[in-house]
Order: C-alpha cells, then sequence, then structure tokens
C-alpha cells in the first residue's frame, strides 16, 4: 500500500492510496516538520555504515522515515527499539 505524508499549516497528515484515491488515515501536529510531501513509499532503505543527518518525517510500527539530503530514507524500527 503507498502511503505519503503532507505538511502545511502546521498539521501533518498521512494518506494512504486506497483502490486509486489518496485516504487520510491520520492528522495529527507537525511539530517542525518543515511543509511539502514526502512520498513514504518511495523511501530507499538507509545505509547503516554512512550517518546521515535529517528530520524524522514519520515512524509506524515497522519503519522510521527520515528527511535527509539524499532524499526520503527509512530505517528499520527494530533497530532503535534496542536502545
Amino acid at each position: 500500500m503507498k502511503r505519503r505524508v503532507i505538511v502545511m499549516n502546521g498539521q501533518k497528515i498521512l494518506e494512504a492510496e486506497i483502490a486509486g484515491k489518496w485516504v487520510v488515515e491520520k492528522v495529527s501536529k507537525a511539530k517542525g516538520i518543515k511543509p511539502g510531501i514526502y512520498d513514504l513509499y518511495l523511501a530507499i532503505d538507509a545505509d547503516k555504515a554512512q550517518p546521515l543527518t535529517g528530520f524524522t518525517v514519520h515512524t509506524d510500527n515497522n519503519n522510521v522515515h527520515q528527511k535527509t539530503n539524499r532524499g526520503l530514507v527509512k530505517y528499520d524500527r527494530a533497530d532503535f527499539d534496542s536502545f
């Protein structure tokens, strides 16, 4: 399933594509995320050997998505649960 995050006017909107249409799943505060459209389904797997800087766009039960200078990357959520 394709998912994206839209940030505007201080709000973060999580949408999923269902039957060819974008449907809102959740609306929350943006909490400092820069305005824009973040296509989570296009995120590439992060290379853990290479440190990246950026800001967290979205987290869920499986992944953490980060906007970096190389684009949108995703990490396995389990990597963060071990701390």
